[in-house]
Formats: C-alpha cells, sequence, structure tokens
C-alpha cells in the first residue's frame, strides 16, 4: 500500500482497530498510518464504542489546511517536528524547541483551498515548564519514528535517544519503566523494604509531570 500511495497527491491513511482481539495488529496499522500522512486509533469494548467512532470521524472529516510548516530563524534548535500534512478544525498542532538569547516569532507556511497561505505569528507570554514539554514532545516523536523504521542502526539510535531523554526527565514510556519507592514501615516487624540505589528516582508519564524547568529557555508555539 505504501509504494502504490508515493505519487505527488499522497492520500493519508487513518487507521482503525477494534476491541482486544485487535491489539495484535494495532502495531501494524500505526506503521501504515505513519507512513501515509495518518494517524491510527483503538476503539475499546465498552458502551460508548459507537461514541468513540462517531469522534474518530469528527476528528478526520473537516481538513482546513494541509502541508502546514513552521519556520524558524537560525538561532532556534532542537525544534521538534514542525511539518505537518494535514490541520483538522477543532484539533492543535504543537511544535517546541530551544533558542539561545534572541527570538523572533516563526513563519507559518500552509496550503488552503485558495492555494498558498502565510499566516502571522501571535507571541504570548512564555509559560512555565516549556523545556519539560519540549522534552516529551521530542520523546514521543522518536518513539513514532522507531515504530516504522527498519534499519537496525537507526532503531537503535532512536532508542537511545528517546531512554537518555525519558530517564532524564523521568517520563514513562516504551523504552523506561516506572521505579516506585516503598517508604519506611515504622513497625515492629523486619524491614523488608527494598533500598533505592543511588540516584534512582520515581518517574510520571508526562504531560501530567510538567512541572520543573531547568536550563535553556525553550519556546512552544501552537496552531489550534
Amino acid at each position: 500500500v505504501t509504494k502504490l500511495n508515493t505519487n505527488c497527491n499522497k492520500v493519508p491513511i487513518f487507521s482503525l482497530s477494534f476491541g482486544k482481539r485487535a491489539e495484535k495488529t494495532l502495531l501494524q496499522l500505526r506503521k501504515l498510518s505513519l507512513k501515509n500522512r495518518g494517524f491510527s486509533r483503538h476503539i475499546y469494548e465498552a458502551a460508548d464504542a459507537s461514541l468513540q467512532i462517531e469522534e474518530f470521524y469528527k476528528q478526520i472529516s473537516s481538513p482546513l489546511l494541509n502541508n502546514i510548516c513552521f519556520l524558524y530563524w537560525s538561532e532556534v534548535e532542537e525544534v521538534t517536528r514542525r511539518c505537518f500534512p494535514i490541520y483538522f478544525r477543532g484539533s492543535e498542532l504543537v511544535v517546541s524547541g530551544r533558542y539561545k538569547e534572541s527570538f523572533r516569532p516563526p513563519t507559518v507556511h500552509c496550503f488552503g483551498s485558495g492555494g498558498k497561505i502565510t499566516l502571522p505569528s501571535i507571541v504570548e507570554s512564555s509559560v512555565t515548564s516549556l523545556e519539560r514539554l519540549w522534552a516529551y514532545l521530542a520523546v514521543k516523536e522518536l518513539l513514532e519514528e522507531r515504530d516504522v523504521v527498519e534499519d537496525r542502526e537507526r532503531l537503535t539510535q532512536l532508542t537511545q535517544k528517546a531512554t537518555a531523554l525519558a530517564l532524564k526527565y523521568s517520563f514513562v514510556t516504551d523504552v523506561t519503566s516506572l521505579v516506585v519507592v516503598k517508604p519506611k514501615e515504622t513497625t515492629t516487624l523486619k524491614d523488608t523494604t527494598r533500598r533505592p540505589e543511588p540516584g534512582t528516582t520515581s518517574s510520571g508519564s508526562a504531560p501530567s509531570g510538567l512541572q520543573q524547568s531547568t536550563g535553556e529557555l525553550c519556546l512552544a508555539y501552537s496552531l489550534g
């Protein structure tokens, strides 16, 4: 399918899987969609299954823009994904990265029903925890690329980079795990609590853990 869908008018492919038995094929569907400008969704067996399908259709039924690209100046580095195939009504596109000292707003180029469009940037005051937001988005993109890459060397590089970022910012991901440290109990029983190794920390699954921020100030720009 991917080989046939390689012309200039590449068609987005969106995948749906249903129920528990489809979990084995979910990864294959996800790879198919990621390679073809789309995304996948799993419909869980529940009373609101029809609502899940309805929400999925609402999400993809109203495309407004395509080939959206955020263009930054040279002082911006380590930018996460900045080009997107489609922007749907009610959705949001988020780009995050690092800038050094000065900052100039990005320029947004895209295509609409009337042709090429350049959108002005509206810069608001920065919020806290942008560094951890950038790290979360970077890890997410590394893992997505890891799911579709076929070269073993590149796979190893992506895994190592995602693991390093996830450990640094204490994110629970497919390549890291959650460490729960049990507090010492004040009882007369023998203390059998396993002591954590030096440097061990508990991890939380971002983005709910976006509280701490150190190092360089980061930027985040969203279209939504």
